[in-house]
C-alpha cells in the first residue's frame, strides 16, 4: 500500500469532504514511515497495542497504518462509543498508547487515566496539554527529512493480528485479502476508479480493509463518512465518484450508468 501510494507522487491518495483535507500520496506514504520509526523510537513492538480514536478518515489512515508498519496491533475504537466502554476495551486490550484527535482529546485522556494508556498521541497542528504531538514521531536524530517507504526495518509481526477490532482480531493476511469486505469486489477497484467512502468510523475492519484495498490498487479515496442522503447526490456529482461504499442501497433516483455500489458488511 505505502509503496503505490508513493508512486502517485503529489496526486491526491485521499480527499476528505467536512474539513480534512487533501493528502498526497507521496505525502500519506512517507507520513507513515516517519511516523512508524517514531513508534519504533517510542518502543512498540510486536504484540503491542495502540489505541486507535479518532473522527476523521485522514486521522484513521494516519494512525492505524503506522503502528502496523512499526509491527504493532491497532485497536479500532468507535468514536460515539460511550466513555465506560472505551475503557474496559482499552483495558482488554491492554493498550499502552492511544492515538486521537484534537476533539476527541479531553476524552483520550480521561479513558488513559483510567486504563493501561501511558501515552496519548493526538493528531493535530495545534499542542494539547498533556499529550504528545503526532508531529514529535515524524523527526528523529539520524532521520532522513523524506524517507522512502522502504525505511522502516519492519519486525515479524505473524504471531500478532494487524487490527483489534468489535468484531474481533484481523490477522495481516487477512486484512491484505479485505478481511469482512472480500466478497464486496474489493479486487475491481483500479487506479481509474474514484471511491465514495461512507462508511462509518465504528470500530470494525470493514473502513480499514476498504482503504486499505483502494490505496494498494492507486484508487482516489473520497472519505464522507456517515454521508447524509441528501448530499450523496452533490459529492457523486462532483468528485466522478465511479464506486460509492454506502451504509443503504442508493436510491434509484440518484444511480447512473457505470457507478458501482459496495453495502457495508453487517
Amino acid at each position: 500500500m505505502l509503496g503505490r501510494a508513493y508512486e502517485l507522487g503529489d496526486r491526491p491518495a485521499l480527499i476528505e469532504i467536512g474539513g480534512g483535507g487533501v493528502l498526497g500520496g507521496r505525502t500519506l506514504a512517507t507520513t507513515v514511515v516517519r511516523a512508524a520509526s517514531g513508534l519504533l523510537r517510542c518502543g512498540v513492538f510486536p504484540g503491542y497495542t495502540a489505541g486507535v480514536y479518532v473522527d476523521t478518515v485522514t486521522a484513521h489512515l494516519l494512525a492505524t497504518w503506522p503502528v502496523l508498519a512499526a509491527g504493532g496491533t491497532a485497536a479500532t475504537l468507535p468514536a460515539a462509543a460511550p466513555a465506560e466502554w472505551l475503557t474496559r476495551r482499552l483495558t482488554r486490550c491492554d493498550a499502552r498508547m492511544l492515538i486521537t484527535t484534537p476533539r476527541l482529546a479531553a476524552t483520550a485522556l480521561r479513558l488513559a487515566d483510567r486504563s493501561r494508556v501511558r501515552r496519548v498521541v493526538v493528531i493535530g497542528s495545534d499542542p494539547v496539554p498533556e499529550t504528545c504531538a503526532y508531529a514529535e514521531l515524524l523527526t528523529g536524530p539520524g532521520e532522513p527529512a523524506v524517507p522512502g517507504p522502504g525505511s522502516v526495518p519492519l519486525r515479524d509481526p505473524a504471531a500478532h493480528p494487524a487490527l483489534l477490532t468489535v468484531e474481533g482480531p484481523l490477522s495481516r493476511a487477512e486484512l491484505v485479502a479485505g478481511g469482512p469486505a472480500s466478497g464486496f469486489a474489493l479486487g475491481e477497484l483500479g487506479e481509474k476508479d474514484v471511491l465514495l467512502a461512507t462508511w462509518p468510523l465504528d470500530g470494525g475492519a470493514a473502513v480499514t480493509a476498504l482503504l486499505t484495498a483502494a490505496l494498494t490498487r492507486g484508487t482516489l479515496i473520497v472519505a464522507a463518512p456517515g454521508l447524509p442522503a441528501a448530499k450523496l447526490p452533490g459529492a457523486l456529482h462532483d468528485h466522478g465518484v465511479t464506486v460509492a461504499a454506502l451504509t443503504e442501497p442508493i436510491p434509484a433516483e440518484h444511480s447512473r450508468p457505470g457507478l458501482r455500489t459496495l453495502l457495508r458488511p453487517r
